[in-house]
């Protein structure tokens, strides 16, 4: 078994009450549904931040190829699919 670190923290009574349920239906240990849950939104955050440096490269890129820039222009149309 992975031993890990010992975290204390306060929920409010209702969300208490919903990782109480949670663990009970998915049949899973508390610690792990909040695991689970950190790891997905640090994750989400990871791919937030890195979506951004990738919007401020491409806006660089833009501005230093074109010799008219409009960065209205490339701010509606700039295509982010897959970004985050």
């Amino acid at each position: 078994m992975q031993q890990g670190s010992i975290t204390s923290m306060r929920l409010p009574p209702q969300l208490r009450e919903q990782l109480d349920e949670a663990a009970h239906r998915l049949n899973r240990p508390k610690n792990w549904i909040i695991s689970e849950a950190l790891k997905k939104y640090l994750h989400r955050d990871d791919e937030a931040a890195f979506a951004a440096q990738m919007r401020e490269e491409s806006l660089r890129a833009a501005k230093e190829d074109a010799e008219f820039w409009d960065q209205e222009l490339w701010e509606r149309n700039i295509d982010t699919t897959g970004w985050v």
